[in-house]
């Protein structure tokens, strides 16, 4: 029998969806930077950016 926490634990295939929905849309979430990433220079920046979304 299931406990209610993991019965309303998210599916990795749901997991999944939203984590794809989220880097084509920078809806319903939020992205953060690290300190490394943020001191890079602005192109290298947006390199990075490109290839996360």
């Amino acid at each position: 029998m299931k406990t209610k926490q993991q019965s309303e634990k998210p599916s990795i295939a749901r997991v999944r969806e939203l984590n794809d929905s989220f880097r084509h849309d920078s809806c319903g979430g939020r992205m953060v930077m690290t300190r490394s990433v943020a001191d890079l220079p602005e192109g290298d920046q947006a390199s990075v950016f490109k290839q996360v979304c």
